[in-house]
Order: structure tokens, then sequence, then C-alpha cells
């Protein structure tokens, strides 16, 4: 007959359960989110690649040549510059002070729009077709317009989003290590302990890993998915290191079992049969 201890117990480890599958990857998605949102330095690095990738640079040229009046002949130079290091340094300034400048309207009070300024780039465009002979076509390349990242309002929501995932960043990653710890004391045996909570982080990975293939199908427009790309591939070594400590956790309860198990008597020979 069971005990109130064991129905506690029992219904103990099946919250502990279900939490080790679900926390970590609410703390590894807010933990990475949150950085990458309000970190500029940690940002800069995880987006230096976009310097040189192609959908972006196809973006800039666009966006270069839309308010000139020879876009048909000024298009070479243009795809030529978004090649060149002197594009790729000015590219990446520009992301720095644009994400600095993201940093302050996520986690403070400016809800002023957020725009990406590529007239630096422009400089450098008209710079080169000037050095080529061609000044009245360089004096022809005006600035681009601002790009509007954020409106008003989506930097408003972009803001409560963050303070969201502060506070889902705040609780979940404790929580996620009390769970496992939780998992492994409530199970009758410790090897059977780590093996559950092997299996509740390798649930947990695949959580992270589905709700980034989500996440990425519901992005429309080539240059938002190749950002979304860019900005997520580091994390996929994080998943790989979830994985292998799910790996080892079950590899480790599974030895602790092993050992832990009662070894059996040898059986003892027969004696000679009475009555010989």
């Amino acid at each position: 007959m069971r005990t109130a201890v064991d129905v506690v117990r029992r219904m103990l480890a099946v919250v502990c359960l279900v939490l080790a599958c679900i926390t970590p990857a609410a703390a590894l998605s807010a933990w990475w989110v949150y950085g990458q949102a309000t970190d500029t330095a940690r940002f800069s690095e995880t987006a230096r690649p976009l310097a040189t990738d192609a959908t972006v640079q196809a973006a800039v040229v666009d966006e270069l040549l839309a308010r000139t009046r020879a876009p048909a002949r000024l298009r070479p130079s243009a795809e030529a510059l978004v090649r060149t290091k002197a594009y790729q340094r000015s590219w990446l300034a520009i992301q720095r002070s644009a994400h600095a400048r993201l940093a302050v309207r996520l986690t403070g009070d400016v809800r002023t729009p957020l725009e990406l300024d590529l007239a630096p780039v422009a400089a450098i465009l008209r710079a080169r077709v000037a050095a080529a002979g061609l000044a009245p076509v360089a004096n022809a390349i005006a600035d681009p317009a601002p790009v509007v990242l954020l409106d008003r309002a989506e930097v408003r929501r972009a803001h409560d989003a963050t303070n969201i995932v502060r506070i889902v960043r705040g609780i979940a990653i404790p929580l996620a290590v009390l769970a496992l710890l939780g998992v492994v004391l409530t199970a009758p045996r410790i090897g059977g302990g780590l093996v559950r909570a092997g299996l509740c982080l390798g649930v947990s990975t695949l959580l992270v890993v589905a709700a980034d293939a989500l996440a990425r199908d519901a992005i429309f427009g080539p240059l938002r998915r190749a950002v979304y790309d860019v900005l997520t591939e580091p994390l996929g070594d994080w998943l790989i290191g979830g994985a292998a400590v799910a790996v080892a956790f079950v590899l480790a309860g599974a030895v602790v079992i092993a050992v832990s198990r009662p070894r059996r008597a040898p059986a003892r020979p027969a004696g000679p049969a009475r009555g010989a």
C-alpha cells in the first residue's frame, strides 16, 4: 500500500521531469535572445558574417542605387564595392552603431524609430567612381534614404518583449538547475536519476531545435531569413553541447546502475551423492 510520502515523491518526480524537459530550453533561448538583443559586443561578433553575406550585399546595392539617376550604369561599380574590404569595414561600423542604438531602445526609455544609415557606404562608392575618372557620375550618387528597421510601434513592442525575455531568463536558468537536480534526487536510484536527467536534456535540446525551425519558417523574405541564419548559427554549438551533456548523463547513469547492481554469488559445486 502506498504511503503519503510515496505519493508526494511520485508527484514531485513528475513535476521535476516536466520542468527538466522545458526549462533548459527556455533558459538557453532566453539567455541567447537577450544577449544578442542587448549586448552590442556579442552581437557584433555574431553578426560579423553579415558583412560578406551575398543576400545582404545585394540589398545594400539596391539601396545605394535607389536614388541615383543612372542605376544601370552604376550597378557594376556598386556590386564590386560590396565585395571590398573598405565596404566590409564600413558595414561593420554601421552595424555596430545601429545595434548600440537598438540596445538603448530595448533597455531604456527611448521610443524613436530605429534607422540604418548607409550614407558612409555611398560616400565610398562616390570616391571609387570619381577615382575612375567619372566625376559627373559620382556626383549623381545621392545618399540613400535611411532604412527604417523598427518604427515607433515596433520599438515599443520590442521593448516589452525584451522585458519579458529578461524575466524568463532570470527564472528559467535557476529553475532548470533545480529541476534537473530534482529529477536525480526523486528517482529510486541515483543511476536511474542520472539517466532520466539525460533524457530530459535530450528532449529539451530537441525542443530548441523545433522552435528554431518554426521561427525560421515564420520569417518572410530572403533578407530577413539570411540575417536570422547568421545570428542563430552559433546556437548550433550550444545544441551540440546540450546533446553531448545529455549523452554523458545517460552513460554515467548506466555505469552507476551497472556498478551498483548486486552480484550473484557463484554457485557451489554439487557434493558427492550420499550413499555413493
